[in-house]
């Protein structure tokens, strides 16, 4: 698995000082189309850590739960969305489609 940091995912992490990023699925949601599951991005260090693979990414820690399925191209980025103070971290890449 591939992991990519965006450019703007690695001047948040620096600016606030985060070394650990968790990603994992978090519940799981049904719609009229089926049922997907909702990724969860955390800004720490996984408590149960023998259920993640580590990737270690520019100095971040990147903790990816082993249950976590990508899309084809088998590759997770990391990006940052916000507007001024109000930022958040998410994940592109996951396969959110419960089998």
């Amino acid at each position: 698995m591939k992991i990519v940091l965006s450019d703007k995912f690695k001047e948040h992490v620096e600016s606030k000082d985060i070394n650990n990023i968790t990603i994992k699925y978090g519940k799981s949601c049904s719609s009229w189309s089926g049922s997907f599951r909702v990724p969860e991005v955390l800004k720490k260090k996984p408590e149960a850590i023998d259920e993640y693979n580590k990737h270690t990414i520019d100095g971040v820690d990147v903790y990816v739960h082993k249950g976590v399925k990508t899309t084809k191209e088998n590759q997770l980025t990391l990006r940052v969305r916000g507007f001024l103070f109000l930022k958040e971290i998410y994940v592109e890449g996951l396969d959110l489609v419960l089998s």
